[in-house]
């Protein structure tokens, strides 16, 4: 294991130009700054075939190598939109880290592991 696991998105779009696109067309993030931040990843060599990554959870290995995708990450969510899905993928590529994909879906109904909770209700104890 390279120190991330994360699960992969359970939605139909599968690059993060699509994922850009998809956020435009919504007007989730200034339009601008998704085109621009996809146009910087492919000048810097990025080939956008490594799909999406559903952030809801992730598993860490706290190794330097790690430590410096968060704080990477982080800079490009400072930098650029604010949508994680966008910034991940060029975040692994540029470390060269190949994240460990946990089965199923974690925004379904049927997973034992997970449960869906709306961000806009109040919590509640789910075990």
């Amino acid at each position: 294991m390279t120190g991330v696991q994360t699960c992969a998105l359970p939605i139909s779009r599968t690059s993060v130009f699509q994922e850009v696109e998809e956020c435009r067309r919504l007007r989730i993030d200034v339009d601008t700054i998704m085109k621009n931040q996809y146009e910087s990843y492919i000048k810097d060599g990025f080939l956008d075939t490594i799909g999406l990554y559903d952030t809801c959870f992730m598993i860490r290995k706290n190794t330097n190598k790690i430590v410096n995708m968060q704080k990477m990450w982080w800079d490009q969510i400072c930098q650029w939109s604010k949508r994680d899905q966008i910034s991940l993928p060029y975040v692994l590529w540029k470390c060269n880290i190949e994240p460990f994909i946990v089965p199923g879906h974690t925004r379904f109904k049927g997973n034992s592991y997970f449960r869906m909770i709306s961000h806009n209700k109040k919590f509640r104890k789910i075990m």
